[in-house]
């Protein structure tokens, strides 16, 4: 018979990075990935833990079933880890075929964005020209 601190050890041995799989899942999920998110806890559930805990005590004994836990954990971090490579991977390419590096000065005033109060329009101050302002009134 095994102790009961060992299997508490064994058991809760990926919990540690267990804070890695949450936040590659809300990455995901911020990135506009929810399905990976959810693809990611089905295997770590569904595809390792369940089977882990109903193979491996034909294997370990009772010891089986504390030793898939940790099991999936790891599998659903590698699982994880490998998926946000390529997300991000993914993002950054699509990024660098947009135009956006190629802007090379600021917008003029007329390129400004207008906001239309009354019917009339005003147009929208910067920041730079805010604190502009806020800057000469504590001069005078």
């Amino acid at each position: 018979m095994v102790s009961q601190d060992k299997l508490i050890k064994v058991y809760f041995l990926g919990t540690p990075l267990f804070g890695i799989l949450m936040s590659a899942q809300g990455c995901f999920v911020a990135f506009g990935f929810a399905k990976v998110s959810i693809f990611i806890a089905m295997i770590k559930n569904v595809v390792i833990l369940i089977p882990g805990a109903l193979i491996l005590p034909h294997f370990y004994g009772v010891e089986g079933v504390f030793y898939a836990q940790p099991l999936s954990d790891m599998g659903a971090i590698i699982t994880a880890g490998i998926a946000l490579i390529v997300a991000v991977k993914w993002i950054i390419r699509k990024m660098d075929n947009t135009n956006i590096h190629k802007i090379t000065r600021p917008p003029t005033f007329r390129e400004l964005p207008v906001l239309v109060v009354n019917n009339h329009p005003v147009a929208v101050q910067t920041q730079h020209q805010q604190w502009k302002k806020l800057r000469q009134g504590r001069q005078h």
